[in-house]
């Protein structure tokens, strides 16, 4: 995303070799992002949040329109009324969905997301990974997810890539995945695999160790 220079290889997004190109750069080619620990700005209202990702992009669009497009999709995250709230003051949770609301605010297909259920209920972690899917399933949105939560966004994904010690332990299906003896080789734990009612992927918890 602009921010770290690999040390090898080269990332290309249709066609167009990308790595070395600024944050900015790469936000123009269709590209958001969220954070483990949110960066929403304290010192600015939930809408100010809202316009700077665009503004950044675009510094003579119309504010107006942006404003309306800001209201909308924080609406869709059922957070409009959070508008005039500045960031200091808003949850973890309702930073994580300010967030993710900044990273749809340009014309975004790649959204790379980093924990995106992290300090939220369950509500709203159901809300996020129900938008989540309809940008997928629906709006053909390209999602790259970095999450320890096998049981939240693992086994809603196409593909499954598990590291170990910085090294790929895993690549392929969420079925291949959960299964008890690879979980176990790869996070050296054991785990219990509980088939769910409405069928798909299993249940995973992991096992605690006597005295634990």
């Amino acid at each position: 995303d602009g921010v770290y220079t690999p040390t090898g290889g080269a990332i290309f997004l249709n066609g167009e070799r990308i790595d070395g190109l600024a944050p900015y750069q790469i936000a123009r080619r269709g590209i958001g992002r969220t954070f483990q620990v949110t960066r929403a700005f304290r010192r600015m209202t939930v809408l100010e949040n809202m316009l700077v990702p665009a503004l950044a992009i675009d510094p003579a669009a119309n504010r107006g329109e942006l404003e309306d497009k800001a209201y909308d999709i924080l609406k869709f995250l059922t957070i409009e009324h959070l508008i005039g709230e500045y960031g200091r003051g808003l949850s973890g949770g309702q930073q994580k969905l300010l967030e993710l609301a900044m990273a749809l605010m340009n014309e975004t297909t790649v959204l790379l997301l980093d924990e995106p259920t992290s300090y939220l209920d369950y509500r709203h972690q159901v809300q996020v990974l129900d938008l989540l899917d309809h940008l997928h399933r629906d709006l053909d949105f390209t999602l790259i997810v970095v999450t320890h939560d096998l049981n939240a966004t693992v086994g809603c994904s196409d593909s499954v890539l598990a590291l170990k010690n910085g090294r790929v332990a895993f690549a392929g299906s969420p079925e291949r995945l959960l299964n008890a003896d690879r979980l176990a080789a790869i996070y050296e734990n054991d785990f219990e695999l509980i088939e769910r009612c409405a069928g798909g992927v299993p249940l995973v918890i992991p096992s605690r160790g006597v005295g634990s």
